[in-house]
């Protein structure tokens, strides 16, 4: 099943970026990243 979450997240992330382009930073993009990564099953899926 596939979390909804994470589906809009994965989808929107680089318009949101393009809409404000504050969170266009490497900090918010390792952070956004960690989080897509979380329901991996390569990444320790938790």
């Amino acid at each position: 099943m596939v979390n909804d979450f994470l589906k809009i997240f994965s989808d929107s992330w680089m318009k949101f970026k393009s809409a404000v382009p504050s969170y266009d930073k490497a900090h918010y993009s390792k952070q956004v990243e960690a989080v897509l990564r979380c329901s991996n099953p390569e990444f320790g899926f938790s």
